[in-house]
């Protein structure tokens, strides 16, 4: 190898070893700087993320506050509150690990589902029915797992 270095011209000599020094400077970027940059962006992309959910967890949690300190008995149980009823029969059908999200919307209640069995959320959506709970707006899709679900419905009565 130092004897074909050595019958290269110095302008070749110089020139291969630029072109070493780029190829060199590209793998350690592509390899290195590249990826982390990325993954610094993803981060910052799910810390911002994290802070809009505190922030929505904070505001809920006042009007949650709220409404306990205005019908103090509602939360229990009985007809109460759309939100509250929601939540009770939610968790009686099994599907208080699916909810992602409840927000109020004007009169109603918007649902966010993760990997929700189909079978339970179509089970309690016709015992919400029977509540007098209409559904105002439903997009359904399917999971990556089979028999589950992601939904998003808006719910009134």
């Amino acid at each position: 190898m130092r004897a074909f270095w050595l019958r290269l011209q110095l302008r070749e000599q110089i020139l291969l070893g630029s072109g070493g020094g780029v190829v060199l400077l590209l793998i350690l970027y592509l390899q290195f700087w590249e990826p982390m940059q990325r993954e610094r962006s993803d981060l910052e992309d799910r810390l911002q993320r994290a802070r809009q959910e505190v922030s929505w967890m904070q505001i809920a949690a006042s009007e949650v506050q709220q409404l306990h300190r205005a019908a103090p008995g509602e939360a229990e149980g009985g007809d109460g509150s759309l939100l509250s009823l929601i939540d009770r029969t939610a968790r009686q059908q099994g599907l208080a690990e699916a909810i992602k999200r409840i927000q109020p919307e004007g009169e109603g209640v918007q649902i966010w589902f993760e990997d929700a069995p189909y079978r339970l959320l179509a089970q309690w959506l016709e015992g919400l029915s029977r509540q007098q709970v209409e559904i105002e707006a439903a997009v359904i899709d399917k999971s990556e797992r089979a028999g589950r679900v992601k939904a998003r419905l808006v719910v009134r009565r």
